[in-house]
């Protein structure tokens, strides 16, 4: 479920991918580059970062549909190891839920990495950031 819709962005979904298009401005062609991307995005509310986020986004989405999207989250609460998985095999936002790669999550646990779900249960900073991935490509974009 989703912790901070309705409070950090629009838990409406009619109002969420409104605002988030509006964010996300006029997007140019798509670049077709099968390149990998990295973004360092802002995760505030979208009233104080949303701008700055939508144009991050928009502009990585020129390079073209991902296979999918790494999100490295902050953890606000402090809870967990310094890298933390959730089980979750989708995210949800108000646009419906985002899935998660099974395939790179179980490798990242083979790594070591340990799956901790209180490390997400009150965090917003990965959950922000999904209705821009929602919103930018029609087909779902995997999510690890």
């Amino acid at each position: 479920m989703p912790v901070v819709a309705g409070m950090f962005y629009p838990g409406d979904p009619d109002v969420l991918r409104s605002t988030v298009g509006r964010l996300l401005g006029e997007r140019s062609v798509d670049r077709g580059a099968r390149e990998s991307v990295g973004l360092v995005v802002p995760h505030a509310g979208y009233p104080y970062s949303g701008r700055v986020a939508g144009a991050a986004f928009r502009r990585a989405s020129e390079w073209g549909r991902p296979d999918a999207v790494v999100l490295l989250g902050a953890s606000h609460t402090g809870l967990g190891s310094t890298f933390s998985l959730s089980s979750a095999s989708a995210w949800r936002t108000p646009l419906g839920d985002v899935p998660v790669d099974g395939s790179a999550m179980a490798a990242l646990r083979r790594a070591g990495m340990q799956v901790y779900e209180p490390a997400f249960g009150r965090e917003h900073s990965v959950e922000v950031q999904l209705p821009f991935v929602q919103a930018l490509w029609d087909d779902p974009v995997t999510i690890v």
